[in-house]
Parts: C-alpha cells; structure tokens; sequence
C-alpha cells in the first residue's frame, strides 16, 4: 500500500436511461443504447431542427442525444428544503445533492463518515446555460421582446403583452437566481450535509469530472481531510450548446455516435451526474469499508500552444498519461488491462486519443481492451470524465470488461496494436488495472489509473431485466402511446423507465418486437390481459386498496419428477422450502409488495408461518423436524384430472383404504393410499374417463396414515415456542386465519398433518374476504390452481420467483408505489401567445398624422380581411368522423383476398376468410385523409399499423377517424389499422437512393403462373398481379407486376413477390402476413389497370418473429412511381406439415399419420396464439368457430386439437379409399366428450378421438389422437412412458404418453 492511494468507496449516477449506480451498471453490461431523441420542451426540433441544415446559429441538422427528463426526480422533504422552491431552483444543483446522498449512503451512510470538518466537496461543473437560468432569461428578455413586437406594431399595449408574458411564465421565485451561482452545486452538498472541509466547482470543460477527482486526491493526500466527494454535473440541452457544436460541425450527421468505428462522423450531446465518495485507501481498509477500486495515479496536462484551441493535440494528452503513471509508480501501461477512453466520436478526436494511447503504451504487447461509455450515453459534456471513471471502477469491481457499442468497422489506427475494442461483455481475468482518458476542449487533459483492491475477486452482480411500462387514462391513448418505433419502446424499457400512475397501465417483461406486436392487439381490444407472453393490461385498476395482495408458498406439488420417499429427503425438501419461500418473501416485500393475507399450499404453510414471524426462526423450526415430527407412511399419492367431489363419488363405490388429500381446484385433486389400493382406485378413474398419474413421493402427509405418530408430533410441536402471526396466515385446513394464541396455533398445526389439503375453498374464501391478487413465492403450480377455482372473477395470479417481474405485472393492476419524488422540468417554460386575427384589429395611437394614416389602413384591412373570411372562406375542420361497410357486398373484389381457399362452389364465404389486405386499408387512409383535406395530391402514407385483420364476412360497420396533426393526418380505421398521411400540392421529385446490390441472384424457382396454381399464394384473379418472377437472391427479389383495378391490388401484389422471398429463402416459419409499412412515398398519380410495374425489393432485416423489407416500383419506361420502406410482416410458426397444408390442404393434414391408422396432432403453436387462430379459421366451419370463440383459453386449445385430429383422421380415411380432395371445412365434428361423430357430404366413418395433457403442466394443452373405422373404434392417450403390448409411446413438448387403439374388435400397435 502507498501513502498516495486513495479508495472509491462509494458511488451516485445519474446517466440517460439510469437513475442509480446500479441500473448504470446493468445497462452498461446489458449493451443498452440510451439515446433518444431530443424532447421538444428542451427544444422544439419543429423551428431547430433540418437534417440537411448548413452551420448557422438556429438551425441543428442533429436532434438525437442523451436526456434524463425521464429520470431527474428529487424529493425535497428528504433534505429538507420546501417543495415550493424547487419548481424555480437550478436542477442541476438539486441532482448534484441527491447523486451524492446516494454515493454516501452506497458507502455505509452518514454514520459511516469521519469527522465532518475534514469532509469536503468538489464538484466538476461548466458554465452553460442550464435549465434554472435559461428561464430566468427568458424573464429578463421580456423588455427585448417588447421591442421587437413594438417595431412591427407601433401603438401595440406593451404594457398588457408585457403582463400576458409574464402571467404565461408564472410568479417568480428568489430561488430561480441562485441558479447563476455555479459553486452552489458543491455548496448545497456541503450545507446538506454538514461538510465543513473546502466546497466549490471546478471547470475544465470535458475533463472537469477527473479534474476534480485529482483536486480530492491531493486534499486527501495532504491529510487536510479524511474522505472527499469527488463528481460532476451537467444538465443542459439549451439550444445555445447545440448551435456551438453544430456550427463546428461536431455532431453526428447520421445522429449516431460510433467512437473508434471507420464510419464515425460525430458526436452526440448528453446528460448526466456523478459522484464518488474516496477515502485514504488504508483509512479505508482500516474501517472495513466496501472498496470499488483505487486510484493509484491521476495525471493533468495542458495542450499548451497547439495549432488550434479546438483541435485535440497528442502531446498535452500524452504528458497527462505519463504523470498519472508516475505518480502510481508504474511503468506506462504496466498490467494495463482497459482503457475507459474520451471517444467522442469525432475523427480527429478518435485518431489523436488513439494515437496517444499507442505512444503512451506501445503499439504492441498484451491485448489492452479498449472503449468507451459515449457509445451508450453521448457525451456528458463536463460529467463524462466521471461516466467513465464510475464504468471503469465497476469493470474492475465486477471484474468484468464492459462493451463498447456500434464498432462495426473499427478505426484504421487500431489495426496492428495491442488494442481491441470490448464489443461484448466478458470476464476479465487476472490482475484488474484500468486508465480513464478525459480531454477536454481548449486543451485540458486528465487521465487516471484505477486499480483492483488488494486481492479481491469479482462482485456478484445481477443485472435487472429490462421492463416497459406504459399507463395512460384511456385504453386509446395508451394504444397511441404503443405506435412509437419499436427501438424507442425497446430503449425505453432497457432503461427501466418509470411510468406515472394513471388508470390504464400495461407491463411488459423482457420485451422484443413479438411481445410489442402482442401488447398493441391487446390494448386496441381495451380487455384485461393477464400475462400471458409477460404482458399485463389492465384498463382500469382492480387493486384499489392496501389490502388486496395474498401471498401463497408452494409445498410439494412443485417437487418436478424426482422420487420423494423417506424421512431425511422429506426434512431435506421441507429446509429448501422454508429457506428459498423465506428469503423470496423478503425480497417481494423489499421490492414494495407487502402483503395482507398469507397462506401456503401443503407444506408450504409452514413456510407461510416462518415468514408471519409465528416461528421466529428457520433454525427453531427446522431443529424440530427430526424423527416423530415428520414420520414417513408407506402410502402413494395420485393426482387426478376431476375436482375432488368426483373423486370421492368414485372412492364411495369401491371398497379401498383411500382417501382426498388435496382439494386443489376444480379440475385436479389428489388422493392417497396403500398403492395396491391406490392402483384398482385408479383403475376406476380411469374408466369412468379421469386422468390419473402416480406423483413422485410418500409421505403421508394430510390423511389419517399419519395418525399413528401424532403423539410425537404433539410432543415436538408444544416445546416449540410460536409468536401471533405479523399478517394473517390463513389455514387450508381451517379455511380462516390462524388463532392469535399459542394453543390455538399448535392444535392447528397438528391438524394440518391428518387433514386433507382444502385449497379451493380456501381460495374462495380469500378472494371472498377482498383478496384480488395472488403472488405465489418462489416456483410451483399455485397460479393454475387459483385461475381454475377462481375461473370467471376479477383477479390476478403472479409467480413471485422474480420480484422485479412481479411488481411489474401487480403495478398495471394498480399496485401503488413509493414516491421518487418530484420530476424536475430541464426545460423553458413553453410561452404561446394568442394570434393577431380579424377579430383583434391592432389599436394605433392616432395622435400623429403618421399614426392616423396606419390606423386608417389597418381598419380598412381588417374589415376587407373579415368580409372576404366570411364571404369566402368556409371553416376548415380539424377532424373528421364517418362510417363505412365492409362486407362482400359492397367489396366483391375481396372474396378473391380469402385467406383460406374452399372447395368450388363452397356456399358459406366466411369460412374462407376474406380480409381487407393492408395495402387495402392504405387506400381507405388515403380517402379519409382526402375527404378531411381535399386539395393537393397524396405523396405519402406513413407508420401504417394493421392492428387486427379487418374480415369482411359477415359484414363489419367501422367508424374511421381522421384528424390534422401539424402538415400529416392522422387516420384510424376502427380498431383495425391506422396511419399518417402527407398532402402537398405536388408529387415529389424521385430521390436518388440507390439499393444495395443483390447478392448471388439466381433464377426463381417458382414461376408466376406457379406462384398461384401451386398454392404458394392464397389470392384470386382480382388481385393475381404478380406476372414475373425475374430473380431471386440472398438479399432480395425482382419481379413484374401488372396493374389490376381491385383497391389496393397493386401495393398487394409487390407484398405478395416479397413475401415469396421468404417462402423459398428460409425452411421454418416461412408463413408471413403484413402487419406494418414505415412509408408508401407516392411520386405520380396511380397507373392504368393493365400496366407494367417492376418491383425490385430488398431484405432489410429477418428476426425470429419478422421480416422487414423496402422495395422500389417502377414504370416500364423506369421512372420511380413508388417507394415502399419497412414493408413489416409477421412471420407464423410453420414446420413441413403446417406448410403443406398452407400449399394443398385438400391433400395435406396437421395430423401426423401412424402406424395401426390413427394419427397425432400436437399443439405446435403452443407460444403463438396467431398461428393457433389461423389453424382454427383453416379446419372450423362458421357454426365451429362460433362454439370455439365461447370457451376460455385452455378448452378451446384442446377443443381445436380434437377436432383437427377427428377430421384428418377421417380425411386419410377417406382418401385411402379413393376419394378426391377434401377441405377440412367440408366436415363437422360433433363431439360431447364421449361420442364423436364427424359429418360431410359423403359417407362417413366411425371414429374415436381422445386427448391429454400433462397433468403437471395445467396450463399446456396436450395433443391429441384420433382413428377412423368401418366399425367400432377406439384410442386412449395417457402419460406414460412404458409401452406395454399393443400401443405406442409418443413425445410431445419433453412429456412422454402412451397410445392404445382397438379396431373391429382387436388391440394393436
């Protein structure tokens, strides 16, 4: 140890997309790219911003950056400072003093600190307009104001605008002045906190951060104080910044900062604070503090006299470099593992800081991994130096080397030296040293050498999954909320940005573009969503109280398939139980989610009485589990598909020792017994049609098996000493809250053991006492459990083994959580003045000729602009709102975009599936938004969303809405589709953009005859466009088209040749529909019916979930008519059965035909509830689908498998005896659970279905078996992994079943 070395031992970050350290942290390993766009309250990009603007004072050509509007909250009670005052105080101040309360609580508290006269502050702060003065400003410049306004008005009221400009930016606040003293950011730390060593701000633009790392390490190394605190602020975005950088041409004309990439053009402004709190490193270890890291050395330097004040110089760079290294009494770059670079992103920037590094360390050696914190958060301008500090100690901390973000192409400079850009988080091994680079415009330069403490090895760090959280007060102003772009709601939700607590709220986890497309069909329907795909909706809040959460522990019923016999496995079992149900408890009450009512699931009861604190410990409890309290009975357990009341009238009718020992749910109950008794109760079940499967432990637990050893029970259960409980633990033996009293409580427990488990009851008497959601802690089955019991009411389930996940989903419930404080506004205080119209002539002052001569012309205008207004000019309205029919018969052409294709001649069109295609929904945008502005041509539709399919028989009456928004409309088609478009007098000239070139094009497989006659397209003649197929390629596709009169036809058409690319390009999941198109950019009228357009299309992007593609049409003579950008399609779950059905399925079935002739069908399509929906409307008639759609969830998965399989089993019947095509909606399946009859227009045979799932997964629907006969036929699916002679075993989804059949009489396989 040096006397020199200093320790970080506490940290506070406030960073674009992070509000604390530790989400700082998690977004940096998570590669999370904070940058948004610029809100307009900062500036209003609709007067600044022009991306093709020219260096001027007033115009940016750049709007993107780093903002923290959505995480700058301060709450002025916790230092006591009036919230009144804070609407006017400086923000930046108030964030500098809240990072640092988190940077001393992080290291211990205000216990912790030394002596408070040797504490002191210095914090790196620049002298930009911030937020608190630029509104003062605006104060000040009235008087300018008035000028102006009196030079274009002579005679205007000054005294009255001067009063109305001031009532618009409200009463001013003493408060607001402090704003111009910059030391006050350190000033306010020092008063909050009583620090009485030396307080100030230090300025070294870029380098002030390290800057003032470096004054804190000399006070420290002086022994003038024992702990500093050491940060940077920077909270300004005022247009004054960004017109110095744009006119230096510093930003990112492509609005993306890409440091040590070859494509790097700039850099993009940001935000942020951070502080750290150092203390003498033996002081430190001394005191048994957490250490981050050390600060072995900090070096600053000056360019001196360089070629430009502006222009980055190697040489200053590189002395601040060496005498960092001299001061840690290292060679340079000695064990060097990192470096936290400047990287701005600017190319001379880049190029002099890395020619720096490769001087100051050698172009070769050890690889020396390289980057940057800008590439996620922009340039924090004075804090960055402390971005980069915090990033680089938590790198060394977590021993972990943090990624660097959009290096697609690294810098030439970088080529053949020791430094690699960290492109993806990875552990860093060995020795940890690290050196943070901060250079600073005019010329100031800092670098610092950070090493790892002593020998410690790297923190556990669980980074947080990002969330999106949205609410609104309507389910149609979240649905407008949910049409921003994917990346911004992704960004969003990897920032874990905090959303405010209005009515209508939705919860996503984990969200990707699949989920976000689910979230926006499930808000546009404005029902209850309850987290299927980790989504949660809720229009209104059903937790309106403090008193509606229940937890519920699991006991067994979560064991999995493990053998679970014997004592020492059952106190085993029960420790894992109480341990991982106590400490997740914890952590869902730490995370704002606390309790009223508690209950437990078999042993997990008890779990539920260790945490109600009537059991004060695990140890006192777990010490009486040994020989006596949980005595082993040598009985089996069963689980049963029936509620216990059908079990028991089973039970009544045979003469066996078994008995209910868990009332789980409507649909599943448990018995026990010796297992010869067991296997004949089973054997009853079975015939009387219940699932039954053997569970995987003996214990005896809840039945009368265990009456024998209750003595020994009691004995142990009275020396153990109980509490009344902290929150009622209600008793599933009881069906009540357990007593308050000793006695009461140890009968009861008793009871428990010999008692059967009555948790349905239990559950209706919670949700009776106001229970409305219920967590469960920890993993197990208890959410099937309460949604079955609790089928039909108004409730919520939770699996609480994730607490982040968990408050997620209870918060767009209405879950209330703690206060962050009040949102500090880093704007201007928005100033609209009413305008000068014809009925608010302009009074002049008539005492001078001059004055009376403008009076006398301004009234002769006035009243010559009133009549003409009033004569000429009807009211141009804002909106408009009509009604429309869709249906066959006011659109005939759409029975040719019938997604489904029937037999010919097919009376019912319905089950076809006709639908409005998106392009379709285009051309009515396009009519509402003319109808609403009738002059100017259309050039654009834009963002156009396709919500739901629009079908159109039976016919569907929509109302369509259309309404100006700035020089766009905006037009929604129901809750269909929506869409922006652009009117202008004129069509656009064609842009130059070129496509890339199409890789490895090769002919088309597929001609355009075959495209439709082979089945690869759905559409008939009246939108069959697609006339050549010319080539095909790695990245794209070329065709022909020809202009068909249908609405919408053309557009379909090119949507049609790319949605072929995908067909023919990939294997799996090659079935797409279009849900979304960024732009149609129209440069001429629409073409004649009959003309020629060639499409040439490009792959843009292809996911798991979608394809996005833009493409280009053409007239023959090769002019641009059309240019379509981020053509969106969904791509559906297919393997080689859904696909050959897609192509014929009048040949072709889901079901999988087996040996013995019967057939399976699975439930492929389990996680995609689209594709489930489409296999529905391919096999269900109209009469079908109206049965299908009035059953919950899980019967109509299953009842849609049934049918399937009923109906391809008598299809492969039918066609092994000849017949021809046959369509599945060409037979209907009646089926009662017992009987199954299936009917068509030919004969028909017998047939047998049966179904199954597993039992341990209530929510998975199993799949299906059917066989088809001339006589009577039967099959039976239960699970089982053993075949015994005459069936088959088949695997669905890791779950094994056995299969048994019996035709004319025989058993085979």
């Amino acid at each position: 140890m040096r006397p020199l070395d200093v320790a970080i031992v506490g940290m506070g970050a406030l960073f674009p997309g992070a509000g604390d350290t530790p989400a700082f942290w998690h977004n940096i390993v998570g590669s999370v790219d904070a940058i948004g766009t610029i809100p307009a309250h900062r500036w209003d990009p609709a007067i600044h911003y022009h991306p093709a603007a020219s260096p001027a004072s007033d115009r940016f050509y750049c709007r993107r950056g780093g903002f923290l509007d959505d995480e700058a909250t301060f709450d002025p009670t916790r230092f006591g400072i009036m919230p009144s005052t804070v609407v006017d105080a400086e923000p930046d101040q108030l964030l500098a003093l809240a990072v640092a309360a988190e940077a001393i609580a992080d290291a211990g508290g205000e216990q912790s600190l030394p002596d408070r006269a040797r504490i002191g502050v210095v914090v790196g702060r620049g002298g930009y307009l911030t937020p608190g003065c630029a509104r003062l400003d605006q104060r000040v410049q009235i008087g300018q104001l008035l000028s102006v306004v009196k030079d274009l008005v002579p005679g205007v009221d000054t005294a009255a605008l001067r009063e109305a400009v001031r009532e618009r930016l409200g009463p001013e606040q003493p408060e607001a002045s402090i704003g111009l003293v910059p030391n006050l950011a350190a000033s306010r730390i020092a008063n909050r906190f009583d620090l009485r060593g030396p307080a100030y701000t230090v300025d070294a633009a870029c380098a002030s951060g390290l800057v003032a790392v470096e004054h804190a390490v000399r006070e420290l190394a002086s022994g003038r104080c024992d702990a500093m605190i050491a940060g940077a602020v920077h909270v300004s975005h005022h247009p004054t910044l960004w017109s110095v950088f744009t006119q230096l041409r510093a930003l990112s004309q492509k609005e993306r900062i890409r440091p040590f990439d070859r494509a790097a053009d700039g850099t993009l402004l940001s935000e942020g604070v951070g502080m750290v709190l150092l203390r003498r490193l033996r002081d430190a270890e001394a005191s048994g503090d957490r250490i981050y890291a050390v600060i072995r050395g900090v070096g600053t330097a000056s360019d001196g006299r360089a070629t430009s004040m502006m222009t980055p110089n190697p040489e200053g760079q590189l002395l601040a470099v060496r005498r960092a290294w001299q001061e840690a009494g290292l060679e340079p770059g000695e064990g060097l593992g990192l470096i936290e670079a400047h990287g701005t992103a600017t190319p001379a920037g880049d190029a002099a800081e890395l020619a720096t590094m490769v001087t100051a360390f050698g172009g070769s050696g050890g690889t020396v991994g390289i980057g940057t914190v800008k590439s996620m958060i922009g340039h924090a301008m004075p804090a960055a130096g402390m971005a980069g500090l915090i990033k680089a100690a938590l790198a060394v901390h977590h021993a972990t080397l943090p990624p660097t973000l959009h290096i697609d192409d690294p810098h030439p400079a970088l080529h053949g030296t020791r430094f690699a850009p960290v492109l993806e988080p990875r552990e860093w091994q060995g020795p940890r040293r690290a050196g943070v680079n901060a250079f600073g415009f005019g010329g100031i330069n800092a670098h610092v050498v950070l090493d790892q403490a002593g020998d410690s090895r790297a923190a556990d760090v669980n980074p947080l999954a990002p969330v999106l959280l949205l609410s609104a007060n309507s389910p149609a102003e979240l649905e407008r909320d949910l049409l921003a772009d994917d990346g911004d709601l992704l960004s969003r939700a990897a920032r874990r940005t905090r959303a405010e607590d209005l009515p209508c709220r939705l919860a996503i986890w984990q969200p990707d573009a699949r989920r976000l497309k689910i979230a926006r069909q499930v808000v546009a329907r404005g029902k209850t969503w309850t987290g299927r795909h980790d989504i949660w909706f809720s229009p209104e809040p059903l937790l309106t109280r403090d008193d509606q959460i229940a937890f519920l522990f699991p006991g067994f019923e979560q064991r999995g398939t493990t053998e679970l016999a014997g004592e020492q496995s059952v106190v085993e079992h029960a420790l894992a139980l109480l341990r991982a149900g106590r400490g997740q408890a914890h952590k869902l009450r730490e995370a704002g989610i606390v309790p009223t009512a508690m209950a437990g699931h078999s042993m997990g009861e008890w779990t539920a009485m260790i945490v109600a604190g009537i059991y004060p410990t695990i140890d006192s409890f777990v010490d009486s589990l040994r020989p006596g309290m949980v005595a082993v009975a040598d009985v089996v357990y069963a689980a049963l598909g029936c509620s216990a009341e059908k079990a028991q009238a089973v039970l009544d009718e045979l003469a066996v020792d078994v008995v209910i020992s868990h009332d789980n749910c409507p649909h599943q109950s448990v018995i026990c017994g010796p297992a010869d008794h067991l296997a004949a109760a089973v054997r009853s079940l079975q015939d009387h049609g219940v699932m039954a499967q053997i569970m995987p432990f003996r214990t005896g637990f809840h039945t009368p098996a265990l009456a024998p050893h209750l003595a020994a029970a009691r004995s142990t259960v009275e020396a153990l000493a109980v509490n009344p409980p902290s929150i009622p633990v209600w008793s599933a033996t009881s069906l009540a809250p357990m007593p308050g009293d000793p006695a009461g409580i140890r009968e009861l427990v008793l009871r428990h053991l010999v008692e059967p488990v009555r948790f349905r009851p239990l559950l209706h008497r919670l949700h009776t006492s106001g229970i409305r959601a219920f967590v469960q802690v920890g993993a197990g089955s208890l959410p099937g459990f309460v949604e079955d019991t609790l089928s039909g009411e108004q409730i919520l389930t939770v699996a609480g083994d994730n607490e982040h996940r968990a408050v997620a989903a209870l918060w767009a419930f209405g879950l209330k959580r703690p206060t962050a404080g009040k949102k500090l506004s880093l704007g201007l205080t928005p100033l609209r003045l009413g305008p000068i119209t014809v009925d608010q002539p302009v009074a002049v002052d008539v005492g001078t000729p001059v004055g009376a001569a403008l009076n006398a012309v301004l009234a002769q205008t006035t009243a010559v602009a009133r009549e003409v207004a009033q004569a000429l000019a009807e009211p141009i309205p804002a909106e408009l709102e009509r009604t429309e029919v869709f249906s066959l018969r006011t659109m005939p052409h759409l029975v040719d975009h019938s997604v489904f294709p029937q037999a010919d001649g097919w009376p019912d069109p319905s089950d076809g599936f006709p639908i409005v295609p998106i392009t379709g929904l285009v051309d009515v945008i396009k009519d509402a938004a003319r109808a609403l502005v009738p002059g100017g041509v259309v050039t654009a539709v834009e963002s156009v969303k396709a919500m739901r399919w629009l079908e159109v028989e039976p016919a569907q009456e929509v109302r369509i809405t259309a309404k100006r928004e700035g020089g766009l409309v905006r037009v929604r088609v129901g809750g269909y589709a929506e869409g922006l478009v652009r009117i202008e007098s004129a069509y656009p000239v064609p842009d130059e953009r070129v496509y890339p070139r199409l890789r490895a094009p090769r002919p088309a497989p597929v001609s355009a005859a075959g495209l439709y006659d082979e089945g690869w397209m759905f559409h008939g003649p009246r939108f069959a466009g697609v006339s050549e197929i010319t080539t095909l390629a790695d990245n794209g596709i070329t065709g022909a088209l020809t202009v068909l009169p249908s609405p919408g036809a053309l557009l379909d058409c090119a949507g049609q040749l790319i949605g072929h690319w995908m067909q023919v390009s990939k294997s799996v999941d090659q079935t797409v529909l279009p849900t979304g198109i960024d732009r149609v950019r129209y440069y001429g009228p629409d073409p004649e019916p009959g003309t020629r357009i060639d499409c040439d299309a490009r792959i843009v992007d292809v996911t798991g979930e979608l394809m996005r593609a833009d493409a280009r049409l053409l007239t023959d003579d090769g002019r641009l008519w059309c240019r379509i950008d981020g053509w969106t399609t969904r791509r559906f779950t297919t393997d080689d059965r859904i696909w050959q059905v897609k192509l014929r399925a009048e040949h072709n079935t889901l079901a999988e035909p087996r040996d013995g002739g019967w057939v399976l069908v699975t439930e492929k399509w389990a996680d995609d509830s689209a594709t489930r929906e489409l296999m529905a409307r391919r096999y269900l008639t109209a009469a079908e689908r109206a049965g299908y759609a009035t059953l919950d969830l899980r019967t109509r998965r299953q009842w849609l498998l049934r049918r399937i399989a009923a109906k391809d089993a008598v299809r492969r019947w039918l066609w092994n005896r000849g017949a021809g095509a046959i369509f599945p909606a060409e037979l209907t399946v009646t089926d009662d659970g017992i009987e199954v009859e299936v009917r068509g227009a030919f004969a028909t045979p017998k047939v047998s279905v049966a179904h199954c799932a597993d039992p341990g997964k209530p929510s998975a629907a199993g799949c299906a078996v059917a066989i088809a006969g001339d006589d009577d036929v039967v099959i039976d699916i239960r699970p089982g992994a053993a075949a015994t002679p005459g069936s088959a075993v088949v695997t669905d989804q890791g779950t094994s079943y056995v299969v048994a059949w019996r035709q004319t009489g025989e058993r085979r396989a």
